[in-house]
């Protein structure tokens, strides 16, 4: 249903999280059950597109060792400021 809402609105995605436990205030409302997030942690699960499968392999994921819901939002350009996690303008 979600992945229908997304299409339908037209909006751009590589990752969608399927349940999550946020850390900071969301960036904006896309729709009811749609927002662009800040920093999330403690993800229930995702839903990664083929492309942005594709950017984590290229980017060598497995060798910057760290939570993936770390890992995510900081590919997001969430946190980038470091508070979160010293690593982050490494892994952006």
């Amino acid at each position: 249903q979600h992945l229908e809402e997304a299409h339908a609105l037209g909006e751009e995605w590589n990752l969608m999280y399927v349940g999550r436990s946020p850390t900071e205030p969301d960036i904006r409302r896309v729709s009811r059950h749609l927002v662009e997030p800040g920093y999330t942690l403690w993800t229930v699960g995702y839903i990664l597109r083929l492309d942005a499968a594709k950017a984590f392999v290229e980017g060598q994921v497995q060798r910057r060792l760290a939570p993936l819901d770390h890992y995510f939002s900081i590919a997001m350009g969430k946190g980038l400021d470091g508070v979160w996690n010293e690593n982050a303008v490494e892994w952006s």
